[in-house]
């Protein structure tokens, strides 16, 4: 016999002026047992539910309802059984999510970020760390999370999702901490993402971090050619570091790409490369081979050219200089080794007779003027793989480079020449100082006040690095914001 709803409803209703819930809610869930797609008996047995204080039952009605609502189309009276189900029970997570996911829905993100932050605490409350990761990984996916929301998802997931998911989260909230101006905090995040996966472009983004914040060690564990890619700075780390390493197959293969990149500076690659050339070489018995010139105008203003051909007066007296020119024995010795592009006769070199002064002087004399600046670039490349010249060469091709124009080779060079010790700690600290100069004419203000500010912890007073620290700390304070 059907259920004559009218009258179920009735006595229900005059069960509840009564007092007597608990029949009314007999006779609804009589009524909802016969005819389950009452909707409007169902929302009000979920009402009778919450006055006796049956939450759970009560939440039940309300978070079905919504679903078959929404089913239905209708998103406002689904949002509307949600909102209810919160009233009875504010941490009601299946409604704190819903509602969140219509909201982004509808493009309204500051509410879907105020159900979603509210689904974290009440997860955080009940110590429910695999729920507040779930929670964090999907606010931090929302267009309009910061930096910290995202790298909370990173480190919250954790013990949770897979190592790769967990880099792709480190990996966005890296790119986030750029954006808003953080390097340090995005280079670490970098970091964890390439300690957690495989994947190149990631490590590539890492390497280039690392490379860009000056600490390129720290790319080392994973950092390879094939990471490095075509990016011709890469390259030339993994070369070089390859190089010292006696690597040659790594050095090779790494070089070689760097020079079909950079064909311009195929020479310096070719240098490194050199020593493996050398050692495959027959042996020559007898011959005199001339080190590379020591170089190093040392510190000169940034204005002033800089004349390759009296490097050799501008060496420091207590390092060894040797010559242009090539010693030669007598007739009966095997000819000496000619150094390339310098066409002067050979012209013997009495052994510890002449003081440096008088050495220098004499060198100067039979140095042609008119020499090929790029042989003697090519002579200065070589010696800065000399360690005892490393200084003076690196030094100088720096100051050349940046007086040509040439900043970023004139920054690389300089950046050498810092990375070593100093014959002389004045000429070290000239060298540092035209480095945070170059850095800062590059458009590179961020490198060049952490030089600046470097420079003027290790030597204070030193020329006018307080006066240009401060200034540009004043200039990146009052820029606009990214």
């Amino acid at each position: 016999m059907a259920v004559d709803r009218a009258a179920v409803v009735r006595r229900a209703d005059e069960y509840v002026s009564q007092g007597k819930l608990d029949l009314a809610i007999v006779e609804y869930r009589a009524l909802l047992d016969e005819q389950p797609t009452d909707l409007g008996a169902a929302n009000t047995l979920g009402d009778l539910y919450a006055r006796t204080g049956e939450i759970a039952k009560a939440i039940e009605q309300f978070t079905r309802l919504a679903e078959s609502e929404r089913a239905q189309g209708f998103t406002s009276k689904a949002i509307a059984l949600y909102k209810k189900a919160l009233k009875v029970d504010p941490g009601c997570e299946e409604a704190l999510s819903q509602l969140a996911e219509i909201a982004v829905g509808h493009e309204l993100l500051a509410d879907a970020t105020l159900y979603w932050n509210r689904l974290v605490q009440h997860r955080r409350e009940n110590n429910d760390a695999a729920g507040v990761a779930q929670a964090l990984i999907r606010l931090a996916s929302l267009s309009v999370a910061k930096a910290d929301t995202k790298l909370a998802a990173a480190r919250a997931s954790q013990p949770h999702v897979e190592a790769g998911e967990t880099a792709r989260l480190y990996a966005a909230a890296a790119e986030a901490l750029a954006r808003e101006g953080r390097a340090p905090d995005a280079l670490d995040s970098w970091l964890e993402a390439a300690r957690r996966t495989n994947d190149l472009a990631v490590r590539r983004a890492a390497a280039r971090a690392c490379l860009e914040g000056g600490c390129l060690e720290r790319a080392a564990p994973f950092l390879s050619v094939e990471v490095a890619g075509d990016e011709p700075a890469l390259l030339w780390a993994v070369g070089e570091r390859a190089a010292q390493a006696d690597d040659q197959a790594a050095a090779t293969q790494a070089l070689s790409r760097y020079r079909s990149l950079v064909p311009d500076d195929a020479d310096r690659a070719s240098a490194l490369l050199a020593k493996w050339q050398v050692a495959a070489a027959p042996a020559v018995e007898d011959a005199a081979v001339e080190e590379a010139p020591v170089v190093d105008a040392w510190h000169r203003q940034a204005s002033e050219e800089v004349d390759l051909t009296a490097l050799l007066d501008d060496a420091p007296a207590e390092t060894p200089v040797p010559a242009f020119e090539q010693v030669a024995g007598d007739s009966s010795a095997a000819a000496a080794v000619e150094v390339p592009a310098v066409e002067e006769p050979a012209i013997e070199e009495p052994a510890n007779e002449a003081p440096p002064a008088a050495v220098l002087e004499a060198r100067h004399e039979d140095v042609d003027p008119e020499i090929d600046e790029a042989a003697i670039i090519a002579q200065l490349q070589a010696a800065a793989e000399t360690p005892a010249l490393q200084f003076q060469a690196a030094a100088q091709l720096g100051r050349w480079f940046l007086q040509k124009g040439q900043f970023d080779r004139g920054v690389e060079w300089l950046e050498r020449a810092c990375g070593v010790p100093a014959p002389v700690r004045e000429h070290g600290l000239a060298a540092r100082y035209d480095l945070a100069d170059a850095l800062e004419r590059a458009g590179q203000p961020d490198r060049a006040l952490a030089c600046w500010s470097d420079l003027e912890f290790d030597a204070a007073g030193y020329r006018d690095v307080a006066e240009r620290l401060a200034r540009l700390t004043r200039t990146l304070d009052s820029a606009p914001k990214p």
